[in-house]
């Protein structure tokens, strides 16, 4: 009898879903079992409580239409340690960063938590950063850019190496834009520096790389990140002067992205394209990109509980405050600077941009990273999709997977030369 009573409550509207949802933070099979007791008769809610957010996940419009018995269920998280698509010193590092707390202090930080979180990231990631570019001897240039509407600068670091570059020739210019959910980040960005080190280690491709500062929330919502992107774009793309300061070709930019930062790239290439200017995007170089505001995918429940380094509880925190107030997932989907994998009509003209897209199987925006590369070959752009075995820092332990990724990089980058 009390079973029934139990199922009888998913008889409830999709809006009491979607309020479970938020409230529950869906993440896996065991997460409304405090004490991790599987047992129907022991814990009857918790099957009621996931029949809920299935339906909602699964885009049925009732809970009280869905008959829980014959629904796909969504993936179980995979435990870290079991993880099939991480290596060792990948379960290593995450583990590690769990028994830290890293890297997010709660569910809705307060702004001196917030403040702590960023310091500490910045400082780990300038620490990396400075290690890779001095194996090299890369030098660093801050500019100062105007902002479009005229309210401040934009910092940009200007990363150059010119050795061995031949007499009156060109470096190709990459723009790049670093992760960290929209709401946190460096231009000092750690995670992709060691890309710039192997393009001349293992290609010989010698780039001239643009760091892009751009504002982020909740002090900054949406589109601010855009605009701060798309204004640092333009200023590189028409500043004859700094062509010939850095020796890059003014005309063309390659946009480059982590995580966030690969939504940002995504959005202003497309921009450029619909807007006429295709034949200033030399490729699009997606890292792990952070995509759906809606954090229902399948990848989000299957890696749930190897995702240390970008847990579920910052992604589902900062999509609302990216946003800002009032916004809605659905209405971000539409809106081409903020979801441009998904915006009716976003994608157009992109037809032949170069464009490698990087996806790590135990991450939890793998799926939607799939879909952005599904979506842009779609549009007719040239793909090339990397599969990293690992997680959100798959690069430092997949070296097969590192060298695909920068191969097609260094291949998009010299076409043209």
């Amino acid at each position: 009898m009390e079973r029934s009573q139990e199922f009888s409550e998913v008889q409830s509207s999709s809006a009491e879903v979607q309020r479970a949802q938020a409230r529950e933070g869906f993440s896996g099979r065991k997460l409304f079992c405090p004490k991790a007791v599987n047992s129907f008769a022991a814990c009857p809610r918790y099957y009621v409580r996931r029949a809920r957010l299935r339906a909602c996940v699964e885009g049925v419009e009732s809970a009280g239409e869905a008959n829980i018995t014959e629904m796909e269920p969504l993936p179980a998280p995979v435990p870290l340690w079991r993880h099939p698509e991480m290596r060792v010193g990948d379960k290593a590092l995450n583990a590690i960063l769990g028994c830290m707390g890293w890297p997010f202090p709660a569910n809705a930080p307060t702004p001196v938590q917030l403040a702590a979180f960023r310091a500490r990231i910045d400082a780990i990631s300038a620490a990396g950063f400075a290690q890779e570019t001095a194996k090299k001897g890369w030098k660093e240039t801050a500019l100062r850019v105007p902002r479009a509407d005229g309210g401040g600068t934009i910092e940009v670091l200007v990363l150059t190496r010119f050795e061995n570059l031949a007499f009156g020739a060109k470096a190709p210019l990459i723009v790049h834009f670093h992760g960290g959910a929209f709401t946190a980040g460096t231009p000092r960005d750690a995670n992709t520096a060691p890309l710039w080190n192997k393009l001349w280690d293992e290609c010989g491709v010698q780039p001239c790389v643009a760091s892009v500062a751009y504002r982020v929330a909740p002090e900054h919502p949406a589109p601010a990140a855009f605009d701060d992107a798309m204004a640092a774009v333009k200023f590189l793309l028409r500043s004859d002067e700094l062509g010939l300061r850095f020796l890059y070709e003014p005309a063309r930019v390659h946009l480059s992205g982590s995580s966030a930062g690969a939504a940002i790239a995504l959005a202003v290439g497309a921009a450029l394209c619909r807007s006429g200017d295709a034949s200033a995007v030399g490729s699009l170089f997606l890292d792990c990109p952070m995509l759906d505001p809606r954090c229902d995918t399948p990848s989000y429940a299957r890696n749930a509980s190897a995702a240390r380094l970008a847990p579920t509880k910052w992604t589902r925190w900062a999509w609302p405050a990216y946003l800002g107030d009032g916004r809605t997932a659905e209405e971000a989907l539409a809106d081409p600077r903020v979801c441009p994998h998904a915006a009716p009509g976003a994608l157009a003209g992109v037809g032949g941009v170069r464009t490698v897209v990087a996806t790590a199987l135990a991450d939890t925006l793998h799926d939607e990273g799939a879909a952005a590369a599904a979506a842009l070959a779609a549009a007719g752009a040239a793909v090339h999709h990397v599969e990293i075995r690992g997680s959100h820092c798959g690069w430092l332990f997949d070296k097969g997977a590192a060298q695909r990724a920068v191969a097609a990089l260094a291949e998009n980058l010299s076409a043209e030369f």
